[in-house]
Protein backbone atom coordinates (compact mmCIF):
# COMPACT_ATOMS: atom_id res chain seq x y z
CA UNK A 1 0.00 0.00 0.00
CA UNK A 2 1.29 3.45 -0.90
CA UNK A 3 2.10 5.81 1.99
CA UNK A 4 -0.21 8.69 2.78
CA UNK A 5 2.62 11.23 2.82
CA UNK A 6 6.12 11.27 1.36
CA UNK A 7 8.57 13.52 3.24
CA UNK A 8 11.49 14.62 1.08
CA UNK A 9 14.72 15.62 2.81
CA UNK A 10 17.67 16.92 0.77
CA UNK A 11 20.88 16.08 2.65
CA UNK A 12 24.23 17.77 2.19
CA UNK A 13 27.02 17.54 4.79
CA UNK A 14 24.55 17.42 7.67
CA UNK A 15 26.14 14.71 9.82
CA UNK A 16 25.73 16.82 12.98
CA UNK A 17 21.97 17.31 12.52
CA UNK A 18 20.49 14.64 10.25
CA UNK A 19 19.87 12.09 13.04
CA UNK A 20 17.72 14.51 15.02
CA UNK A 21 15.82 15.43 11.87
CA UNK A 22 15.12 11.80 10.87
CA UNK A 23 14.20 10.72 14.42
CA UNK A 24 11.67 13.56 14.74
CA UNK A 25 9.98 12.35 11.55
CA UNK A 26 10.12 8.65 12.40
CA UNK A 27 7.99 9.27 15.51
CA UNK A 28 5.24 11.16 13.69
CA UNK A 29 1.74 10.36 14.96
CA UNK A 30 0.86 9.62 11.32
CA UNK A 31 2.61 6.30 10.76
CA UNK A 32 1.78 5.69 7.08
CA UNK A 33 4.61 7.84 5.76
CA UNK A 34 7.59 7.52 3.47
CA UNK A 35 10.85 9.36 4.18
CA UNK A 36 12.90 10.07 1.04
CA UNK A 37 16.50 11.00 1.89
CA UNK A 38 18.32 12.54 -1.07
CA UNK A 39 22.05 12.59 -0.32
CA UNK A 40 23.26 15.44 -2.52
CA UNK A 41 26.88 14.33 -2.89
CA UNK A 42 27.83 14.79 0.78
CA UNK A 43 31.53 14.37 1.58
CA UNK A 44 31.02 13.82 5.32
CA UNK A 45 29.23 10.91 7.01
CA UNK A 46 25.72 12.08 6.04
CA UNK A 47 25.35 9.43 3.33
CA UNK A 48 26.33 6.63 5.73
CA UNK A 49 23.82 7.86 8.30
CA UNK A 50 21.09 7.88 5.65
CA UNK A 51 21.95 4.30 4.62
CA UNK A 52 21.85 3.22 8.28
CA UNK A 53 18.33 4.56 8.69
CA UNK A 54 17.18 2.98 5.43
CA UNK A 55 18.13 -0.42 6.88
CA UNK A 56 16.62 0.41 10.27
CA UNK A 57 13.20 1.58 9.03
CA UNK A 58 11.55 0.19 5.88
CA UNK A 59 9.66 3.48 5.45
CA UNK A 60 12.93 5.22 4.64
CA UNK A 61 14.40 5.37 1.13
CA UNK A 62 17.89 6.76 0.44
CA UNK A 63 19.24 7.86 -2.91
CA UNK A 64 22.76 9.17 -3.49
CA UNK A 65 23.24 11.71 -6.27
CA UNK A 66 25.99 13.97 -7.55
CA UNK A 67 26.00 17.33 -5.80
CA UNK A 68 23.81 19.69 -7.79
CA UNK A 69 22.01 21.85 -5.23
CA UNK A 70 18.91 21.67 -3.05
CA UNK A 71 16.41 22.30 -5.88
CA UNK A 72 17.70 19.38 -7.92
CA UNK A 73 17.65 17.19 -4.78
CA UNK A 74 14.01 18.09 -4.08
CA UNK A 75 13.02 17.52 -7.71
CA UNK A 76 14.74 14.14 -7.59
CA UNK A 77 12.89 13.25 -4.38
CA UNK A 78 9.53 14.22 -5.90
CA UNK A 79 10.10 11.84 -8.81
CA UNK A 80 10.62 8.99 -6.34
CA UNK A 81 7.77 9.88 -3.97
CA UNK A 82 4.86 7.44 -3.72
CA UNK A 83 2.62 9.18 -1.19
CA UNK A 84 -0.67 10.89 -1.99
CA UNK A 85 0.86 14.02 -0.50
CA UNK A 86 4.38 15.46 -0.42
CA UNK A 87 6.02 17.38 2.42
CA UNK A 88 9.54 18.76 2.74
CA UNK A 89 12.03 19.11 5.56
CA UNK A 90 15.57 20.46 5.60
CA UNK A 91 18.15 18.10 7.04
CA UNK A 92 19.30 20.44 9.81
CA UNK A 93 15.77 21.11 11.11
CA UNK A 94 13.32 18.96 13.07
CA UNK A 95 9.56 18.78 13.54
CA UNK A 96 6.74 18.43 16.04
CA UNK A 97 5.37 14.88 16.20
CA UNK A 98 1.97 16.17 14.93
CA UNK A 99 3.47 18.05 11.96
CA UNK A 100 2.52 15.43 9.40
CA UNK A 101 -0.85 14.32 10.75
CA UNK A 102 -2.15 17.87 11.28
CA UNK A 103 -1.47 18.94 7.70
CA UNK A 104 -2.55 15.59 6.24
CA UNK A 105 -5.95 15.75 7.98
CA UNK A 106 -6.52 19.30 6.74
CA UNK A 107 -5.57 18.23 3.21
CA UNK A 108 -7.95 15.28 3.27
CA UNK A 109 -10.81 17.45 4.49
CA UNK A 110 -10.09 20.29 2.05
CA UNK A 111 -8.48 18.80 -1.04
CA UNK A 112 -8.42 21.99 -3.13
CA UNK A 113 -7.04 24.21 -0.38
CA UNK A 114 -3.50 25.54 0.00
CA UNK A 115 -2.53 24.24 3.43
CA UNK A 116 0.21 25.31 5.81
CA UNK A 117 1.17 25.68 9.45
CA UNK A 118 3.33 28.00 11.54
CA UNK A 119 6.95 27.33 12.46
CA UNK A 120 9.46 28.24 15.13
CA UNK A 121 12.92 29.74 14.59
CA UNK A 122 15.44 28.36 17.06
CA UNK A 123 18.80 30.06 17.43
CA UNK A 124 21.56 29.51 19.96
CA UNK A 125 24.20 31.82 18.57
CA UNK A 126 26.55 33.59 20.96
CA UNK A 127 25.67 31.05 23.69
CA UNK A 128 22.16 32.44 23.94
CA UNK A 129 19.14 30.32 23.10
CA UNK A 130 16.34 32.21 21.37
CA UNK A 131 13.03 30.88 20.10
CA UNK A 132 10.60 32.83 17.97
CA UNK A 133 7.28 31.52 16.67
CA UNK A 134 6.14 32.55 13.21
CA UNK A 135 2.35 32.43 13.16
CA UNK A 136 -0.54 34.31 11.67
CA UNK A 137 -1.38 37.37 13.81
CA UNK A 138 -5.00 36.20 13.62
CA UNK A 139 -5.72 34.38 16.85
CA UNK A 140 -7.85 31.47 15.61
CA UNK A 141 -6.40 27.96 15.75
CA UNK A 142 -7.50 27.35 12.16
CA UNK A 143 -7.55 30.27 9.73
CA UNK A 144 -9.13 30.43 6.28
CA UNK A 145 -8.12 33.07 3.74
CA UNK A 146 -9.34 33.68 0.22
CA UNK A 147 -6.62 32.79 -2.28
CA UNK A 148 -6.54 36.33 -3.60
CA UNK A 149 -5.33 37.49 -0.17
CA UNK A 150 -2.19 35.32 -0.31
CA UNK A 151 0.10 38.35 0.11
CA UNK A 152 -0.80 38.30 3.80
CA UNK A 153 1.29 35.12 4.01
CA UNK A 154 4.30 37.07 2.73
CA UNK A 155 3.74 39.80 5.33
CA UNK A 156 3.49 37.14 8.05
CA UNK A 157 6.67 35.32 6.83
CA UNK A 158 4.63 32.19 6.10
CA UNK A 159 4.89 32.12 2.29
CA UNK A 160 8.52 31.42 1.46
CA UNK A 161 9.33 28.00 2.89
CA UNK A 162 7.93 24.70 1.54
CA UNK A 163 8.62 23.00 4.88
CA UNK A 164 5.49 24.26 6.63
CA UNK A 165 3.17 23.12 3.82
CA UNK A 166 1.64 19.98 2.30
CA UNK A 167 1.28 19.37 -1.44
CA UNK A 168 -0.90 17.01 -3.45
CA UNK A 169 1.44 14.81 -5.50
CA UNK A 170 -1.01 14.37 -8.40
CA UNK A 171 -1.39 18.12 -8.73
CA UNK A 172 2.38 18.53 -8.84
CA UNK A 173 2.65 15.89 -11.58
CA UNK A 174 -0.38 17.09 -13.53
CA UNK A 175 0.90 20.66 -13.80
CA UNK A 176 4.61 19.77 -13.91
CA UNK A 177 5.42 21.92 -10.88
CA UNK A 178 9.08 21.79 -9.88
CA UNK A 179 11.86 23.82 -8.30
CA UNK A 180 13.84 26.12 -10.62
CA UNK A 181 17.34 24.68 -10.43
CA UNK A 182 19.07 27.77 -11.87
CA UNK A 183 17.94 29.99 -8.99
CA UNK A 184 20.09 30.14 -5.85
CA UNK A 185 17.48 32.00 -3.81
CA UNK A 186 13.70 32.39 -3.92
CA UNK A 187 13.02 29.10 -5.71
CA UNK A 188 10.97 27.93 -2.70
CA UNK A 189 8.54 30.83 -2.93
CA UNK A 190 8.12 30.42 -6.69
CA UNK A 191 7.35 26.71 -6.21
CA UNK A 192 4.76 27.59 -3.54
CA UNK A 193 3.12 30.23 -5.76
CA UNK A 194 3.07 27.89 -8.77
CA UNK A 195 1.23 25.37 -6.61
CA UNK A 196 -1.12 27.95 -5.09
CA UNK A 197 -2.18 29.05 -8.58
CA UNK A 198 -3.45 25.51 -9.22
CA UNK A 199 -5.46 25.28 -5.98
CA UNK A 200 -9.09 26.21 -6.53
CA UNK A 201 -10.02 26.37 -2.84
CA UNK A 202 -8.95 28.63 0.00
CA UNK A 203 -5.76 29.14 2.00
CA UNK A 204 -6.02 27.21 5.25
CA UNK A 205 -3.57 27.77 8.12
CA UNK A 206 -3.07 25.49 11.12
CA UNK A 207 -1.91 28.29 13.42
CA UNK A 208 0.58 26.17 15.37
CA UNK A 209 4.38 26.14 15.18
CA UNK A 210 4.87 22.52 14.05
CA UNK A 211 8.16 22.90 12.18
CA UNK A 212 11.37 23.87 13.95
CA UNK A 213 13.83 25.91 11.90
CA UNK A 214 17.30 25.57 13.46
CA UNK A 215 19.22 28.69 12.54
CA UNK A 216 22.51 28.05 14.37
CA UNK A 217 25.03 27.30 11.64
CA UNK A 218 23.21 28.79 8.69
CA UNK A 219 24.88 31.74 7.07
CA UNK A 220 22.73 34.84 7.43
CA UNK A 221 21.42 36.36 4.20
CA UNK A 222 23.00 39.61 5.36
CA UNK A 223 26.45 37.96 5.33
CA UNK A 224 26.05 35.91 2.16
CA UNK A 225 27.09 37.32 -1.21
CA UNK A 226 25.05 36.83 -4.37
CA UNK A 227 26.38 38.27 -7.61
CA UNK A 228 22.82 38.52 -8.99
CA UNK A 229 20.78 39.28 -5.85
CA UNK A 230 18.82 42.19 -7.33
CA UNK A 231 17.92 40.17 -10.42
CA UNK A 232 16.56 37.41 -8.16
CA UNK A 233 14.43 39.90 -6.23
CA UNK A 234 13.08 41.30 -9.51
CA UNK A 235 12.05 37.78 -10.54
CA UNK A 236 10.34 37.18 -7.18
CA UNK A 237 8.28 40.35 -7.24
CA UNK A 238 7.30 39.86 -10.85
CA UNK A 239 6.12 36.40 -9.82
CA UNK A 240 4.07 37.86 -6.96
CA UNK A 241 2.39 40.30 -9.33
CA UNK A 242 1.80 37.55 -11.87
CA UNK A 243 0.12 35.38 -9.21
CA UNK A 244 -2.01 38.36 -8.20
CA UNK A 245 -3.18 38.68 -11.81
CA UNK A 246 -3.99 34.96 -12.04
CA UNK A 247 -5.89 34.96 -8.73
CA UNK A 248 -7.56 38.31 -9.53
CA UNK A 249 -6.15 40.00 -6.45
CA UNK A 250 -6.95 43.69 -6.04
CA UNK A 251 -3.40 45.06 -6.40
CA UNK A 252 -4.35 48.44 -4.92
CA UNK A 253 -5.16 46.79 -1.58
CA UNK A 254 -1.58 45.52 -1.26
CA UNK A 255 0.23 48.18 -3.30
CA UNK A 256 1.88 49.89 -0.32
CA UNK A 257 2.93 46.62 1.36
CA UNK A 258 4.39 45.27 -1.89
CA UNK A 259 6.40 48.41 -2.60
CA UNK A 260 7.63 48.63 0.99
CA UNK A 261 8.66 44.96 0.91
CA UNK A 262 10.47 45.47 -2.38
CA UNK A 263 12.14 48.61 -1.00
CA UNK A 264 13.80 46.66 1.81
CA UNK A 265 15.02 44.08 -0.69
CA UNK A 266 16.45 46.91 -2.83
CA UNK A 267 18.39 48.09 0.22
CA UNK A 268 19.63 44.56 0.82
CA UNK A 269 20.73 44.36 -2.82
CA UNK A 270 22.63 47.66 -2.56
CA UNK A 271 24.39 46.47 0.60
CA UNK A 272 25.10 43.07 -0.98
CA UNK A 273 27.21 44.82 -3.65
CA UNK A 274 29.61 45.92 -0.90
CA UNK A 275 29.93 42.48 0.67
CA UNK A 276 33.60 41.70 1.35
CA UNK A 277 33.32 38.63 -0.89
CA UNK A 278 32.69 40.89 -3.90
CA UNK A 279 36.18 41.53 -5.35
CA UNK A 280 35.13 44.28 -7.80
CA UNK A 281 36.74 47.68 -7.32
CA UNK A 282 34.86 50.60 -5.75
CA UNK A 283 34.02 52.32 -9.05
CA UNK A 284 32.53 49.13 -10.49
CA UNK A 285 30.45 48.58 -7.32
CA UNK A 286 29.08 52.13 -7.45
CA UNK A 287 28.24 51.78 -11.16
CA UNK A 288 26.43 48.51 -10.46
CA UNK A 289 24.35 50.11 -7.72
CA UNK A 290 23.59 53.05 -10.01
CA UNK A 291 22.16 50.53 -12.47
CA UNK A 292 19.95 49.13 -9.69
CA UNK A 293 18.70 52.61 -8.76
CA UNK A 294 18.05 53.41 -12.42
CA UNK A 295 15.99 50.29 -13.11
CA UNK A 296 12.32 50.68 -13.99
CA UNK A 297 11.18 48.58 -11.01
CA UNK A 298 13.18 50.61 -8.49
CA UNK A 299 12.08 53.97 -9.89
CA UNK A 300 8.45 52.83 -9.69
CA UNK A 301 8.91 51.52 -6.15
CA UNK A 302 10.49 54.74 -4.88
CA UNK A 303 7.82 56.85 -6.58
CA UNK A 304 5.10 54.85 -4.83
CA UNK A 305 6.77 55.41 -1.44
CA UNK A 306 7.28 59.18 -1.67
CA UNK A 307 4.46 59.81 0.79
CA UNK A 308 5.38 56.97 3.13
CA UNK A 309 6.84 57.23 6.63
CA UNK A 310 10.33 56.46 5.28
CA UNK A 311 12.98 59.15 5.69
CA UNK A 312 12.23 61.74 3.01
CA UNK A 313 15.86 62.82 2.55
CA UNK A 314 16.91 59.23 1.90
CA UNK A 315 14.14 58.72 -0.67
CA UNK A 316 15.20 61.98 -2.35
CA UNK A 317 18.81 60.78 -2.69
CA UNK A 318 17.75 57.39 -4.04
CA UNK A 319 15.81 59.19 -6.78
CA UNK A 320 19.08 60.87 -7.88
CA UNK A 321 20.21 57.43 -9.14
CA UNK A 322 23.76 58.10 -7.96
CA UNK A 323 24.89 55.79 -5.19
CA UNK A 324 27.72 58.13 -4.13
CA UNK A 325 25.10 60.41 -2.55
CA UNK A 326 23.65 57.45 -0.68
CA UNK A 327 27.10 56.37 0.54
CA UNK A 328 27.87 59.86 1.89
CA UNK A 329 24.44 60.06 3.52
CA UNK A 330 24.86 56.67 5.23
CA UNK A 331 28.40 57.60 6.33
CA UNK A 332 27.13 60.78 7.97
CA UNK A 333 24.30 58.93 9.74
CA UNK A 334 26.74 56.27 10.97
CA UNK A 335 29.16 58.90 12.28
CA UNK A 336 26.36 60.78 14.06
CA UNK A 337 25.14 57.54 15.63
CA UNK A 338 28.66 56.70 16.85
CA UNK A 339 29.09 60.21 18.24
CA UNK A 340 25.73 60.02 20.02
CA UNK A 341 26.63 56.69 21.63
CA UNK A 342 29.99 58.10 22.74
CA UNK A 343 28.36 61.13 24.36
CA UNK A 344 25.73 59.00 26.11
CA UNK A 345 28.38 56.58 27.39
CA UNK A 346 30.43 59.51 28.67
CA UNK A 347 27.44 60.95 30.52
CA UNK A 348 26.62 57.53 31.95
CA UNK A 349 30.19 57.01 33.24
CA UNK A 350 30.21 60.51 34.74
CA UNK A 351 27.02 59.80 36.67
CA UNK A 352 28.20 56.43 38.01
Amino acid sequence: MNPKVSIIIPVYNSEKYIKKCIESIRVQTLKEIEIVLVDDGSDDKSGEICDYYSKLDNRIVTIHIKNNGVSNARNTGMKLAKGKYIMFSDSDDYVNDKWCETLYNLAEENEEDFILCGYEIISSRNRKSNRRKILSPLKDESIILDRKDFYNLYNWNLLNSPCNKIFNRNKIYKYNISYIETLSLGEDMIFNLDYLEKCSGSIRIANEALYYYAQDDRESLDNRYYDNLFNIYEILFRKIKSTMDILETNYEVYKYDINLGFFYLIERSLNNTFNKKNKDNLIKKIKYNNCILGSKEVRSCILNLENSSLRKSYIYLLKKENYIYVMIYNKILSSLSTLKKGVLNGIRRKNE
